[in-house]
């Protein structure tokens, strides 16, 4: 078992070593490390992955690099 963009990363690498089965999981958030203390800096970074999937430009790296088609129909907005 693997995270869906480490086994498409590794089978588009890959072909005919692997294959994905059954139902994958559910990516559900896009995150980037930072320091706690940096609210503007948290809420420039979440309007800028906002901004890339509304331009699509989440789903083409997903594509183009992973494989993977409509990744950011699978995200959420608001963290839980």
């Amino acid at each position: 078992m693997a995270p869906d963009t480490a086994a498409a990363n590794f089978i588009k690498d890959k072909p005919g070593v692997a294959r994905i089965v059954g139902r994958p999981y559910v990516v559900r958030y896009v995150g980037v490390p930072m320091q706690k203390s940096s609210p503007q800096l948290k809420e420039k970074v979440d309007e800028a992955i906002r901004l890339m999937r509304k331009d699509g430009l989440l789903d083409r790296w997903a594509k183009q690099y992973f494989g993977l088609d409509n990744f950011s129909a699978q995200l959420i907005d608001q963290v839980p």
